[in-house]
């Protein structure tokens, strides 16, 4: 007969109040920053794929409804559909309101630096209070040849290749870019709120569809 053994563990080491409330403090600085940390990833990729979708859906929304106009007037006689083509085409251009706008400054600086100030506000997103009378002029007329791309270039070359969807489609993309692309927080409800990943999409976006309108507004002004 074996007789059982008997297994007498040895008592813990004793902690001191000093180091266990060292390693409290350690695993409440560990349980804090990981999660802080995972959490923010976490919410830039979710707001991505937010804007993603709603870019997606808006610009489905926006050729689909093209496309069936589109459709519906090729079904008319050719003297018809022609100029009902172009009164859609119309509303993508945004030629006129900026060249009013950028005349409104000219006719602002009449009135005073200040005044031609803050009508240039209304156009750029810089800091317009430390322009000078010429400083304000050349910024305008800046505005208005980068927006000679976006306003007239760009809805002509994509109605070119694709008919109305695709100009209706630049045009979305371009508002959508405006609205949403932005780095900096934005107001929104009376809460600032980080648009830089949510707004990333429709950035990304208009800059692919920009790309050869822009090199050929250049040249154009060359």
């Amino acid at each position: 007969r074996i007789a059982p053994s008997v297994v007498v563990d040895a008592p813990p080491p004793r902690v001191t109040r000093h180091e266990n409330a060292s390693r409290i403090a350690e695993r409440a600085r560990i349980g804090l920053s990981e999660p802080c940390e995972a959490t923010t990833v976490r919410d830039a990729r979710r707001q991505f794929r937010l804007g993603a979708m709603a870019w997606l859906l808006g610009a489905m929304a926006t050729t689909s409804l093209a496309w069936g106009v589109q459709g519906a007037l090729g079904q008319l006689p050719v003297w018809l559909a022609v100029p009902l083509l172009a009164l859609c085409l119309k509303p993508l251009f945004a030629w006129r309101m900026l060249r009013d706008l950028v005349a409104q400054v000219e006719a602002a600086l009449g009135q005073g630096l200040q005044a031609g100030r803050e009508q240039l506000a209304h156009l750029v997103s810089r800091d317009v209070q430390q322009l000078d009378e010429a400083g304000v002029r050349e910024s305008a007329i800046e505005t208005l040849a980068e927006n000679l791309s976006d306003s007239v270039v760009a809805p002509l070359l994509w109605f070119a290749l694709l008919g109305l969807p695709g100009a209706a489609l630049y045009r979305f993309a371009n508002t959508a870019d405006a609205m949403w692309g932005y780095r900096a927080a934005r107001e929104l409800g009376g809460v600032a709120r980080q648009w830089e990943w949510a707004g990333k999409w429709a950035a990304r976006a208009d800059d692919a569809l920009a790309w050869l309108p822009a090199r050929l507004s250049g040249l154009a002004l060359c």
